[in-house]
């Protein structure tokens, strides 16, 4: 058998194997002697079939299953055991010729890493968000929590813009306005304040008394099976109106469940959580600026296996994340070459990082991880041991995390490198939106 290595280009190499049909005919007929013994045919004792019958049964079958087997084990006696090449992704057999009792011909296309020096920026600008929580933000919050422990108090009306209406709901006909058989809703409940309610249902309620029945006329539309309007008679039976809590300090304790005791307390706490997350936002944002523009200074060549690694996961998580099952005629090979650049950016970016973690001996310690247990916790409200067995209960979360605070390393690393200029939300927005009307252009 012969084999022989050759690069195709500086991240993909070839493994091309021949082999004569006297190379692969002891095997062959290991396997039809095994075969031989379990087959059953009549007129015949188990095992006594004539091998030239069992080789015309099943012989076809059992070479082709020899020439792969062969194939997998070139591959690895070649290319995995001795471990000069850095294999990435899965190797893909791109040419298998043979027939049974003929010669053997495969190539086998193998990607590897990349050999590269990161080239870092040279006195480039970066902007940084910087946001400072307002009065103002904090009172829209404490609102919201206001409007999250409401009660709906029913009213004797009449209805008002934002109130919520409970009645039957009789679709009719458009021209003769008689009742429409089987198309009649009851004690149905709409929010008025609801934006996606149309205003031709919505306003015809507003003003409208318990009891009383509305006749809603909505416009010709793709609802309407006849292309006509679509007419309802609507017979409120309740209105009912949100009833806010008082802000005090009995709602204070309420709404955050023991915690602050006062209203002022909320204040804070609430100001905190906000300005978490605005801190939060401005570190994701500024990950992806700078994953951006390290990748763009540093466009090495990609492995298609690792490229296609990422397709696979991306395609996989459309499948399990997809808040609706995809259609039966989803085309996977244009959704494929769609995302293909999202891909290469990203594979470009693991190398990148792998790199940089071993020219720089970047590893993640244990007080790394003991930090990020504080932090978590104390955000939480359960003790640092025990989400650290809750990581540790859970196969692969570990690893995850590990991978994370390496990646944060990284992040910090790489932005040291650049000039970090600070921008507050109106800028950097306005920035954003200037740099979105740039790509579009593109």
């Amino acid at each position: 058998m012969e084999k022989n290595i050759k690069k195709v280009t500086p991240v993909e190499y070839e493994l091309e194997i021949e082999a004569t049909p006297e190379d692969l005919a002891e095997e062959i007929l290991s396997q039809l002697r095994a075969q031989r013994s379990r087959t059953v045919l009549k007129g015949f004792r188990k095992g006594k079939v004539p091998l030239s019958l069992v080789k015309k049964l099943y012989g076809r079958e059992l070479a082709f299953g020899v020439a792969e087997r062969s194939v997998q084990q070139s591959y690895e006696e070649t290319v995995v055991k001795p471990g000069e090449h850095d294999v990435l992704g899965h190797p893909k057999i791109t040419v298998l010729d043979y027939e049974m009792d003929g010669p053997l011909r495969a190539v086998i296309r193998f990607g590897v890493r990349p050999e590269f020096e990161i080239k870092f920026p040279k006195r480039e600008s970066i902007s940084k968000l910087i946001h400072v929580v307002t009065d103002e933000e904090v009172d829209h919050e404490l609102e919201h929590l206001r409007e999250s422990e409401a009660e709906l108090v029913p009213v004797t009306g009449p209805v008002g813009a934002e109130d919520f209406v409970v009645a039957d709901v009789q679709t009719v006909d458009a021209s003769t306005g008689m009742p429409l058989i089987g198309q009649r809703r009851e004690s149905a409940t709409f929010y008025l304040g609801d934006e996606r309610l149309k205003d031709e249902f919505k306003q015809p309620l507003v003003g409208a008394s318990p009891g009383s029945t509305v006749r809603v006329t909505i416009p010709k539309s793709e609802e309407s099976e006849a292309g006509g309007p679509t007419v309802y008679d609507i017979t409120i039976n309740e209105i009912k109106r949100k009833e806010l809590p008082d802000l005090d300090d009995e709602f204070a304790s309420n709404v955050s469940r023991g915690r602050q005791e006062t209203v002022e307390g909320l204040r804070a706490e609430v100001r905190e959580r906000l300005q978490k997350n605005w801190d939060q936002r401005s570190s994701e944002l500024l990950e992806t600026t700078v994953v951006e523009k390290i990748v763009a200074l540093n466009p090495i060549g990609v492995p298609e296996s690792v490229v296609d690694m990422y397709l696979d996961a991306f395609v996989e998580d459309l499948r399990k994340n997809g808040e609706v099952e995809l259609p039966a005629d989803f085309d996977e090979e244009a959704y494929r070459e769609r995302r293909r650049e999202d891909a290469v950016q990203q594979a470009r970016w693991m190398l990148i990082k792998d790199k940089l973690v071993g020219d720089e001996g970047m590893e993640v310690t244990e007080e790394d991880r003991a930090g990020f247990f504080d932090r978590s916790a104390s955000e939480g409200g359960v003790s640092p041991e025990m989400l650290r067995q809750y990581y540790q209960s859970i196969g692969g979360l570990t690893e995850r995390l590990d991978q994370r605070l390496l990646t944060e390393k990284v992040i910090a690393f790489l932005s040291d490198k650049f000039k970090l200029v600070e921008k507050d939300r109106k800028a950097f927005e306005k920035e954003l939106e200037k740099q979105a009307k740039k790509n579009k252009k593109k």
